[in-house]
């Protein structure tokens, strides 16, 4: 092994050591018998989904979570900010959400026809993209 190998090696083992988090599990988590997706815009105010049809919000780093949305015909796959007042959440139900208040009110949007779910949202600047479905043929939106 070379000299720069084994440098990189030992670099890399001690840069993972010491500047890694450690994962725990928060006291006051929501609970859900499965979570899909979280997001959030600084290091304290987040959202999370669930197939329950409920959205959480935390505004301490996830500490504490209050419920902002509950409907539960709908199962609830992704969630995505803009930043902290506009997001938008996908569902396997053929809806998309959007909220322009940080979630408080959550308002039904007019997606393409076909589209039956929102598995996963991402966007760029004020772009919002989706991609899904895992029980259809995949899509982009």
């Amino acid at each position: 092994m070379s000299k720069q190998l084994l440098y990189l090696c030992l670099l890399s083992l001690y840069c993972f050591q010491t500047q890694g988090q450690e994962w725990q599990v928060l006291p006051t988590s929501p609970t859900s018998e499965r979570f899909e997706d979280i997001f959030f815009v600084d290091d304290q105010q987040g959202w999370t989904v669930n197939k329950e049809g409920q959205i959480f919000k935390t505004t301490d780093g996830g500490l504490n979570w209050r419920e902002v949305y509950n409907e539960p015909d709908y199962f609830l796959r992704s969630v995505e900010f803009l930043d902290d007042q506009v997001g938008f959440a996908g569902t396997l139900n053929e809806v998309l959400l959007r909220t322009t208040d940080g979630g408080e009110n959550w308002n039904e949007l007019a997606i393409p026809d076909g589209v039956r779910a929102l598995c996963g949202l991402s966007h760029v600047g004020d772009n919002v993209y989706g991609v899904g479905a895992w029980f259809n043929p995949a899509f982009f939106i």
